[in-house]
């Protein structure tokens, strides 16, 4: 019986620490790591749109300060794109920002998220320049692109 208990505590353990670590894993050191997919990107709803307030640029570090509505504070937020840049001088690339807590609340909170912009510069690697547009809100900002 005990080896039975200590086995299933290891199992228990492991999964715990396992999921602690995926948690973490899309952490840098200026903050959650920008998410480039199509299909995340597609999927979110622009009608339930956060507000924009402020941002601003540290190299790759892209600092926003977000309003969003909801029943309390403290929502996770992504900052998704696709790996389709606009040709323009500067290239264009068209970002949304997903509240992972949803709630159909009227209060409304405003909360600082820093966003490491590195794996976009990593596909945007011939580029010294950016411009990126939050389509929910209509605002942009030029982003000297760090290498």
């Amino acid at each position: 019986m005990k080896k039975l208990y200590l086995i299933y505590s290891f199992c228990l353990f492991f999964i715990v620490f396992s999921c602690s670590k995926n948690n973490e894993s899309n952490r840098t050191e200026c903050g959650k790591a920008i998410i480039i997919n199509k299909t995340q990107f597609m999927s979110i709803d622009t009608i339930k749109a956060v507000y924009i307030d402020s941002f601003t640029l540290n190299g790759n570090c892209l600092s926003l300060v977000i309003g969003y509505s909801g029943c309390n504070n403290g929502h996770e937020m992504d900052l998704i794109t696709t790996n389709e840049v606009a040709e323009s001088l500067p290239v264009q690339v068209t970002l949304k920002i997903r509240d992972n807590d949803p709630q159909e609340c009227e209060a409304f909170f405003i909360q600082k998220y820093t966003f490491d912009l590195s794996p976009l510069a990593m596909i945007l690697s011939s580029e010294a320049q950016a411009r990126l547009l939050f389509s929910q809100v209509n605002r942009e900002v030029l982003w000297d692109i760090d290498k």
